[in-house]
């Protein structure tokens, strides 16, 4: 079974990136709109703070904005629900998610549960996060969003 999420997840991650307009997302520059979508790690803000210094240290002449669009307990299909009046209006152009966490039904895995039932469980858990995962990318994508599935700043290519 953790072998099946680890495909599903990877097939998320490289679907969101076929979606964007560039598979590879290039470094913030001025005048960019950065969302970080996400649930409790991104809400908590301590990602998205490292990446801000990480730009503040290293190119302190670039000016963007940056919105903390992260919601704690929020799954990709909470999202969905507040896509329009909580992402949609900063009018990102560059858009990382960090979703995945409480979407896969965290309480259905443990050793007392297995078998046919949990199996469905951790099924129809997974198909519902990689169709809301590719509406999300899709509803970012029309709206000309850029899409980094990793907010991690050594992951955002730098400009050659």
């Amino acid at each position: 079974m953790l072998r099946k999420m680890i495909l599903v997840f990877g097939f998320v991650i490289f679907a969101a990136g076929l979606l964007a307009e560039e598979a590879a997302v290039p470094q913030f520059q001025n005048g960019d709109k950065v969302c970080f979508i996400g649930d409790s790690i991104t809400h908590g803000g301590q990602y998205h703070v490292q990446i801000l210094l990480y730009y503040l240290t290293r190119f302190p002449d670039r000016k963007f904005e940056a919105y903390n669009c992260g919601v704690s307990g929020d799954y990709a299909g909470g999202v969905l629900r507040r896509y329009d009046w909580d992402i949609k209006p900063h009018n990102p152009t560059i858009s990382t998610i960090m979703l995945g966490m409480n979407d896969v039904g965290r309480d259905n895995y443990g050793k007392d549960k297995t078998g046919q039932d949990f199996d469905n469980k951790h099924k129809w858990a997974l198909e519902g996060y990689v169709k809301n995962m590719m509406k999300l990318s899709e509803m970012l994508a029309a709206d000309k969003s850029k899409i980094s599935t990793s907010p991690l700043p050594y992951m955002i290519r730098p400009a050659t």
